[in-house]
């Protein structure tokens, strides 16, 4: 029983880790982070698709947060939450 319970915290870790590296080398989470504007609803959106595909193709994930430590900004995804809960604020980004 007990190593039933290291093969899941193993597995859970192995697929946190892999998640991890895929969201930290996209593209448009680099722009995110570095352009000077994080308000872009392209960016924003390719994102949230990004994190969405990824959290819901998870067997351990729950949800993804890239956070901003700088500028106090950040971006969740968790499952079942919808497009419409994107910031209104984003320009041309739902109202």
């Amino acid at each position: 029983m007990l190593q039933l319970n290291m093969n899941v915290i193993d597995d859970s870790i192995k697929e946190s880790d892999q998640i991890a590296i895929q969201v930290a080398l996209n593209d448009y989470v680099y722009r995110f982070l570095t352009s000077e504007v994080q308000n872009s609803y392209a960016i924003v959106s390719e994102i949230y698709q990004l994190l969405s595909t990824l959290v819901n193709n998870s067997k351990y994930i729950k949800s993804i947060y890239v956070y901003d430590i700088a500028r106090g900004a950040s971006l969740p995804s968790r499952r079942a939450t919808a497009p419409a809960s994107l910031p209104s604020s984003i320009p041309n980004g739902p109202a």
